[in-house]
Parts: C-alpha cells; structure tokens; sequence
C-alpha cells in the first residue's frame, strides 16, 4: 500500500514559506542583498537572509541552508529565540527534502526548544507534528503517536486564545492534519475503525475552511482502508475524488500517489492492463516531482504485474531499483514490502532458498516496526515455501500465525463497524427527530397527571370545606333546638351522602377516562415511532434531490472565487435555496426563502429553482427586476393562484444579482429581501420591494432594478429572514435585523471563510438549546 502523504505533504503544509522562491533567481538575489546591506536591525536582516535560502530551496540546497545558517546565528547573537526556532525549522525542511532524516530529527529538535523557550506554542505544535511524519516514515510508530498526540493537544490548547482569521483557518488546518496523521498511525496497526474515525475528524476540519489539499489528502486515506477492507468500489471511488482535487489543484506528487492506488485496485481485480498504465502515468509524475518514496512504490507495483505476466527477470530487476531507493531514505516498511515481493518472485522460479532469505528478513522488519499488514504477507509465503519444501509442520505453523493476523484485520464486524462510520451523520439526525417526538408525549403524559391530581385536590377541598360548614352549622343550631337541629341535620347528612356518592362516581369515571387516555398515548406514541421511521427515511431521499439540485461548491467557487454560504436548513429539506447561472459573461446568483420549511418549502424551493432556470433562457441579457416580475408570473400560473376560490396563498421572498464581470457593475432587485453592501467599513442597504412574488403580490406593481458600480473589495450580504428572526435561549427574544446588521458590519474586515465560522458560531449560541425556528440561508461575496 503506498502512503498517502510523504516528504512533499510535510514540505507544502507545513513549511509552505519555502514555496514563495521565483524564477529568475540572479535579480531577486541582488535586490534581497541589497535590502540586507541597507537593514538597520539584526532580526530584519535575518528575515531577509530567510528569503534568500528560500530562493534557492530547491535548486541549490547547500546555498540556502548556508543562508538559513547565516540568518541563526544573527538571531542567536541578538537574542530573537522565536525566529531563531524558525530559522533550524527551515533548515529541517530541507533535510526532508534531502530524505537525511536523523538530521531533520536533530534541527527539529532543537527548534522546539528555541520555540518552547519563546513561549511559541503554535511553532511547538508544528515541530511535534513534524517529528511525527518523519518517525511514521521511518516506522517508528509509536514514537510517531507520541509526538502528533502532542501536536494536537497544544493546537486545541490555542484555539480559544486566537482572535486574527488568519491564525483561526491555520490552526484549524494544522488540527485536520494532526488528526489525518494519526489515522496514518492506526490504519499502520490495522485498526481500521478508529483509523477512518481520525480521518472524519480530521475532514471535518478541512471541510471547516474549504481547504481543497487536506480534503483529498482524507479521500485518499479512506481509499486505502477501504482497499485493505477488499471494498474496491468505494475505495475506487474515494481514489477518483481524491485524484479530481488534485488535479485542480495541480499538485504533481499526490496525483501520482492518487494513480498509484488506483492502479493497486485494478492489480488487485486482475485487470492487468488498467493497472500497468495507471502505475507508469504514476511514475511520470513522481520522477517529476522526485518523489523517491513514491518511485520505489510505483516500481513495487510495476514488479508484481511482471510477475503476473510471468516476467520474473523484469520483476525482479524493478524490486532491487525498489529496495535501493527504500535503503536510501530509510524507509524499513517499504524494504520490508520489497524483500516479500523479492520471496515471493523466488518463490514462483523454484529457488527457495533465496525466497526464504528474503521473507524472514522482511518478516524480522515488519515485527520491528510492528506492521501488521508487511508480517501478514510474509507469514503467507513462508507457509507455501514449507509447504513446497514437503515441511508440513512449520507450515502449518505459518499459516496458523497469517491466519490469526488476518482475522484480526480483516473482520465482518471491523467492516461493517466502517460503513456505520459512513451512515452516521443521517442515523443521529433521524435519532434527533424520534426523541423529539419522545418529549413530546413525555410532556402530554406529564400534563395528564397533572391535572388527576388538581382534580383529586378540588375534590378533597370540597369535601373539607363541607364538613367545616357542617360543624358550624350545627353547632349554631343546637342553641336554638336540639330536636329540630337534628332532624335537620339527619336530612342534611342524607343528602351529603348522596352528593358523595355521586361524587365518587364521578372521580371513578375520570380515572378510568385517565386510564384510558394513558393507553392511547402509548399506542400513540408506537405508531408516532413507526410513522417517524417511514417519515425520515422519505424525507431523507427528498434531501438527496434537493441537494442535487442545489449548485457543488467547486462550480461556485468558478463563478465566485471569493465568497461563503451559511446554509443550515431547520429540518432535514429546507424551503430556503441557493442559484447561480452564467451566460453572456455575466453571472446570477439568488437567496430564495419560499414559504414554510421542511417537506411543503422544499417542494416550492423545487419550484422555483425550476422557474429561475426556465426565466433566465428566456433572454439574452435579462434585467433584474424583469426576471423577478417573470418568475411572479410563472409562480401565480403554474399554482393556479389566478383560479377564484383558490386557497392556495404560497409565495416567494428573493434577493437576485446580475454582475457584469468586464464592466464591474451589480445588479440587484428584492422581494422583501434587501442587500447590504459593506464598502471601506461602512453598511450600505439596498432595500427591496416591499411585495412578494405571488397571488399576494402588488401585481400593479414591477420590481425595481438597482445599479452598483462595484469597486475593488466591495463585499455584499445576501439572507433570507430565518438569520435575523431566530429566538434566544434566555428571552425568547428575536435576533432582529438591527443586531444581524451590526454583526455583519462587524465581521465585514475578515476573511470570507472566517466570517462564515463566526456567523456559525454566533448563531449557534444565541440559540442555545431552544430549537432552530426557520430555515437559515447567508451568502457572501466580495469583488
């Protein structure tokens, strides 16, 4: 299996500085030495002096480590620990580069000293990390653990003390990348489960700030434990995903790596044919990006179709080119991952010998570095080279110690612990809805005895205050005459009784009516159960739909380069939606709220998705307004609103925007949704038209189209009313729009991606525990 990430992954997330080198070197070294002559203060000319190892970075290693060196010992001399921590952390980088790792280790080291003495803990956190891909690179895995464990646990430390977006989207990067490490760490054991459990978390973060080259970093390593779990298809198509990002973002050494896995899959489906030319497009680019590691993988893989092919010359000369290179960089998985191959080669030529040396050597370097997976595969030639050999005994041996590894790898219940992992998120929302309903009959149940027991109270307060009255009243008419009181009192006390005994006729028939409202709320609430799961799993397929109407964030970052969306629909379907188009050079882009939420507003978000689609085909160069009073038009038609007597009152609020990219103008027309416009900190509202589109609209009345001419860093806002209207946990008070634009305003300077997290965050706890009351839909774009 060929590791996902290796020296280049370190090299670009971690040390991405380096990357900022040009070209035409012999220009920018003059004008950097110049700016180092003219530097007054010795940590900026150690600042320059980075610059200029950074030029050479690649081209001549022993020129910038020289550079680096010289930027140190300025920092050291004048006291910068912080940037003198940097400057070793540079040099480390390029004995990555170099695959001279005891050196990497060393300056590693000694950087994190120079941080921790600096009170950097970001830079700690970095260095840790690091120290944990080179010694998972080189097999350590346990010392790996140890040192990312470490990485993680300083980055959650940071994260509530960071305020700049910057610094927020590094440290949640850096925290995907501990996380996408450490599942490295288990899937090398072969605990798969918690494995893909680290690579979600660690996808979650990158999902958080759109990082592209962390998402398909994850896609990948999932690809690999569905590959060893023997579920090719979904590792194919985690693989393709992987490849498809990395492709856009044209990063030369993982789309080989991508390449390579998908070869391993045809390898392993016997298709002979696909796999060969997957592994040498394979290594096109990893001799590009002189990716040795990778080399030697693709060669190894290159070696086992030969011997499918029954070239064991061919195979055998790929697999020492393989194990040179491995030798090299000091990578013992992947000499022991040779050595097995060698055996098992020598083992299909009859030369047992041979294939026995090599399978106990790859045996000893797999037990060392416990790898699981190495020792497996070794354990399974042995047993046939024994078996060959007519030594029944250790064979058998063998083959009870491959089976034992492979039972604990490879399992029904590890396998279907990991598709769980895939179906998760829809099982705790479907959990959500069935104890809400739970609440509710909690809440009905607890009401009913309530109210036995106030009618118990008023019965019992009754029957004191008539035996007070009693006592009274016969004592005021013994005074007066005692036979005549008696009497009286005899007739009173007969009709009492019988008021009591209706009175205990009615309490009996209002427990058995209380029995029987019990009962129906138990069959109630087991047939609630029922129809919630044929509920949810219905509603769960109208999500699928709608969602795949709804615009991939890849094709809006096309049109929008710089923008966010907040989307966070009330239920499981959401009658709030998002739509863009592009024709002519000019793009358009709506926040739509139709009404309700759920199933009723997913239908009219369908709709009118539909009818969006269906207006802007209709002319060449449309205006807004125009198309807002087409799309009134097509809503009144197609609901049959224009019918007398019809009851049907649905509606769309909208905000829509026309942007002319070559002239810089925005067009904008509303329906009660208005549009703010934030331009060098201050909030401008563009208001809409206080009429909606339907039968409940001023008909009379056209939408009005509003120009802007756009300037650079314009950054508008486009909502539906679910933001602003959302009730808190404390007061049961709104939002209201003054807070929502005072927030907006406030947050207007960040990052568009920061901004989103915030206005997450904020939402989250103005709400608190008291449930979402409306479908939440913001949109941000700056120009």
């Amino acid at each position: 299996m060929d590791p996902n990430i290796q020296r280049f992954v370190l090299f670009l997330f971690l040390f991405f500085p380096l990357l900022s080198y040009g070209q035409d070197h012999e220009p920018k070294h003059d004008s950097i030495m110049q700016l180092i002559e003219d530097a007054q203060n010795d940590s900026v000319k150690a600042t320059h002096y980075l610059s200029l190892g950074n030029l050479y970075a690649y081209s001549h290693q022993d020129s910038a480590i020289s550079y680096y060196q010289q930027a140190f010992n300025l920092c050291r001399e004048g006291g910068f620990t912080r940037l003198a921590g940097k400057c070793l952390n540079y040099i480390a980088v390029i004995y990555i580069y170099r695959s001279e790792y005891d050196k990497t280790i060393d300056y590693l080291n000694r950087s994190i000293a120079l941080k921790k003495q600096a009170g950097d803990t970001g830079g700690m956190a970095n260095g840790y990390n690091n120290l944990g891909v080179i010694h998972k690179n080189q097999g350590n895995f346990g010392k790996a653990m140890e040192y990312l464990q470490k990485a993680t646990r300083l980055r959650h430390a940071l994260a509530p003390r960071l305020t700049d977006s910057s610094r927020i989207i590094n440290n949640t990067e850096k925290l995907g990348q501990a996380c996408n490490n450490q599942g490295n760490i288990h899937y090398q054991f072969g605990d798969y489960s918690r494995a893909v459990g680290f690579y979600k978390r660690a996808l979650e973060h990158f999902e958080k700030i759109d990082n592209s080259k962390g998402i398909s970093s994850c896609y990948n390593n999932i690809g690999n434990v569905f590959e060893e779990q023997q579920n090719y298809d979904k590792a194919k198509d985690y693989y393709t995903r992987a490849l498809d990002l990395n492709r856009e973002l044209n990063e030369i050494r993982n789309i080989g790596t991508c390449l390579n896995n998908l070869g391993e899959i045809h390898l392993k489906q016997s298709q002979i044919r696909q796999a060969r030319t997957h592994f040498q497009k394979s290594l096109k680019y990893r001799e590009k990006a002189n990716d040795k590691r990778g080399i030697s993988a693709v060669y190894s893989n290159l070696a086992m179709v030969n011997l499918k092919n029954r070239n064991y010359s061919k195979s055998l000369d790929q697999l020492h080119k393989a194990l040179k290179l491995d030798n090299e960089i000091g990578d013992k998985k992947g000499m022991a991952e040779d050595m097995i191959t060698l055996a098992r080669v020598y083992l299909k030529q009859d030369r047992l010998n041979q294939a026995t040396d090599f399978a106990l050597q790859g045996k000893r370097i797999s037990d060392t570095i416990q790898a699981p997976l190495q020792e497996k595969s070794a354990l399974q030639i042995l047993a046939q080279i024994y078996e060959k050999r007519g030594d029944y005994r250790r064979a058998l041996q063998y083959t009870r110690d491959f089976e034992e590894i492979e039972d604990r790898l490879f399992n029904k219940e590890k396998n279907q612990q990991i598709e769980e992992l895939e179906t998760k998120y829809q099982l705790e929302k479907k959990q959500e809805e069935i104890h809400r309903q739970e609440e509710l009959l909690d809440r009905k149940e607890n009401l009913i005895r309530k109210q036995q027991v106030q009618k118990y109270a008023y019965i019992g307060g009754i029957v004191f205050v008539l035996a007070i009255s009693v006592l009274i009243y016969v004592n005021y008419r013994q005074k007066r005459n005692i036979n005549k009181l008696l009497m009286e009192q005899n007739e009173e006390i007969e009709s009492q009784n019988e008021e009591l005994i209706q009175q205990n006729e009615e309490i009996r028939n209002q427990r058995d009516e209380l029995e029987r409202q019990r009962n129906l709320a138990h069959e109630q609430r087991s047939e609630i159960a029922v129809k919630n799961d044929e509920i949810a799993s219905s509603i769960q397929y109208a999500k699928t739909i709608q969602s795949g109407l709804l615009m991939s964030e890849r094709a809006i970052r096309q049109m929008l380069p710089d923008h966010f969306m907040l989307f966070k629909p009330r239920d499981i379907v959401s009658g709030d939606f998002y739509w863009l188009h592009q024709k002519n050079g000019q793009v358009m882009f709506a926040v739509v709220d139709c009404t309700g939420h759920g199933v009723p507003g997913a239908f009219m978000s369908l709709l009118g998705m539909s009818f969006l689609n269906d207006v802007v085909q209709e002319r060449n160069q449309p205006q807004a307004g125009d198309v807002l009073n087409r799309l009134r038009t097509k809503v009144i038609h197609a609901l049959r609103q224009n019918v007398p007597d019809t009851d049907n009152r649905n509606n769309i609020d909208i905000a829509l925007c026309i942007w002319d990219k070559e002239n810089r103008q925005l067009q904008y027309a509303g329906a009660y949704n208005p549009l703010y416009l934030v331009r060098n900190g201050e909030l401008e509202e563009y208001k809409a038209n206080r009429t909606t589109i339907g039968i409940e609209s001023k008909l009379e009345e056209s939408f009005t189209t509003q120009h802007i001419q756009l300037q650079q860093g314009d950054t508008i806002y486009l909502f539906t009313d679910g933001y602003p209207d959302q009730l808190d946990e404390k007061q049961h008070e709104k939002m209201n729009i003054s807070r929502f634009k005072s927030l907006i305003k406030d947050l207007a300077p960040l990052e568009l991606q920061c901004q989103k997290i915030r206005l997450d965050d904020h939402f989250e706890n103005w709400k608190g525990q008291y449930e979402q009351v409306d479908d939440v839909l913001v949109m941000g774009v700056r120009f």
